[in-house]
């Protein structure tokens, strides 16, 4: 499944990530919990990204203005914790304590790497470029 091995890798270049911060003991929460936030935020941005774009395409903007903000961040959020904790944790069975998996043999490389933390970052500014473009500033 392409969706798991995207994301397992997602997850697994944060875990290695936090793991290194929680033996520094610069980290307190366990490095499976803050790769899975910062997975679940990259992908609710994806989702937030898909959803402004479509806005965007069809005008509807006064229509989401009448929307409850917290339930529509529910919609986004929660799905996707619910998707990737499944992905991860039921469907590949990845360890909590090596962030490994016997599904996907994987050890990053830097090029990896690197896409990985451009995609968080277009995926959390893309959202405020596509507001920007829906209220006419830029």
């Amino acid at each position: 499944m392409i969706l798991a091995r995207f994301i397992y890798k997602y997850f697994y270049i944060f875990f290695k990530v936090n793991l290194k911060m929680y033996e520094k003991g610069t980290a307190k929460d366990a490095p499976w919990i803050l790769a899975l936030i910062e997975v679940t935020a990259g992908i609710g941005f994806i989702l937030l990204d898909i959803f402004s774009g479509m806005i965007l395409l069809t005008g509807s903007l006064e229509y989401v203005k009448q929307m409850n903000r917290i339930l529509f961040v529910f919609w986004v959020v929660a799905p996707s914790f619910i998707v990737c904790y499944y992905l991860l944790f039921v469907y590949l069975k990845v360890s909590k304590t090596t962030g490994k998996t016997e599904k996907i043999e994987y050890e990053p490389e830097r090029s990896s790497t690197i896409f990985y933390y451009a995609l968080a970052i277009i995926t959390g500014l893309l959202p405020l470029l596509l507001a920007l473009m829906i209220h006419r500033i830029i």
